[in-house]
């Protein structure tokens, strides 16, 4: 986002980009920790509804692509954005286990999978 900071001479705003959540740029007064706690708060207050957003885009499955965008900028910027790894308990054992498999079990295993969807 744009600084929102306009020059008193010319009356242009800004060109720098804000903190994330914040409303200025760091020389237009984001450097302070004051405005970087409100910057933190800011992005947290939307984190929940960003979650419903998504939700409910799953439940019903036809997203407003502007919402759907903005859900996800604003979990990306909480903190819980598509760079975030999930720990699954078990996984890598797993791992391990499906590529010892054979040819043929893999084979198997793919068709039983495939029949359980059915």
């Amino acid at each position: 986002m744009q600084c929102r900071a306009k020059a008193k001479q010319s009356g242009q705003r800004c060109k720098r980009h804000t903190i994330p959540g914040g409303k200025t740029c760091v020389i237009h007064g984001s450097g302070t920790q004051a405005a970087k706690t409100a910057a933190v708060e800011r992005l947290a207050a939307l984190a929940d509804p960003a979650v419903a957003e998504l939700a409910r885009v799953m439940r019903k499955g036809s997203p407003d692509s502007a919402r759907l965008a903005a859900a996800l900028g604003v979990l990306d910027r909480t903190g819980h954005g598509r760079s975030s790894t999930v720990h699954v308990p078990g996984l890598p054992a797993l791992a391990e286990q499906l590529a010892a498999l054979s040819a043929d079990d893999k084979i198997k295993l793919a068709t039983m999978l495939d029949e359980a969807d059915e």
